[in-house]
């Protein structure tokens, strides 16, 4: 996600449909090219999951790591707040 400016921000809420992601990474970027993780979960049970954070970013992406079925990912809505 690309909020369009360097933002520092606060908290990261996922809103996940039935095939949500177990395991994630949230990462942050100023330039698009260096990532750096804010938040790892190992034992995500989906629904909606507010995240509390830190830090500079102008780029916002969830890396999955461990699916919660055999059909993979799907992330329903995500928001970023500063």
């Amino acid at each position: 996600m690309d909020l369009g400016a360097t933002y520092n921000i606060s908290e990261v809420d996922l809103m996940w449909e039935a095939s949500y992601a177990k395991g994630y990474k949230l990462q942050a970027s100023t330039d698009g090219s260096t990532w750096r993780d804010m938040y790892t979960q190992t034992n995500s049970s989906g629904g909606t999951e507010k995240i509390a954070v830190s830090g500079p970013a102008r780029y916002v992406r969830m890396q999955g790591t461990a699916t919660s079925g055999q059909w993979g990912y799907s992330l329903y809505e995500m928001q970023v707040f500063a």
